[in-house]
């Protein structure tokens, strides 16, 4: 997967925005439109649990529910990875 689909903060993603190929195309169907928002958004929400995970607060939670919010932050960064794979089909594809 390329680089610029790894897992990263929304700023990134929104300056990368501004010169994407993807974006700079006027008749980019709504739906993919959603898939990059989607994505952005989501990579928001892996940055903002890994924080969590790594402050005093997350170790006071039980165990249970310390492995409920790994388990749910791998499951993000997988469903990213997809949605990544997807917006690169786009591209490669010109179904843009």
């Amino acid at each position: 997967m390329p680089a610029r689909w790894h897992q990263g903060d929304k700023c990134n993603y929104m300056n990368d925005r501004k010169s994407s190929p993807f974006f700079s195309k006027p008749l980019m169907q709504p739906f993919q439109h959603r898939v990059w928002d989607q994505k952005i958004d989501l990579d928001l929400k892996i940055t903002n649990l890994k924080q969590f995970i790594l402050t005093e607060l997350y170790d006071t939670f039980p165990i249970d529910e310390q492995h409920r919010m790994s388990m749910q932050l791998i499951y993000m960064q997988q469903y990213s990875a997809v949605l990544g794979q997807r917006i690169d089909h786009f591209v490669d594809t010109g179904a843009v």
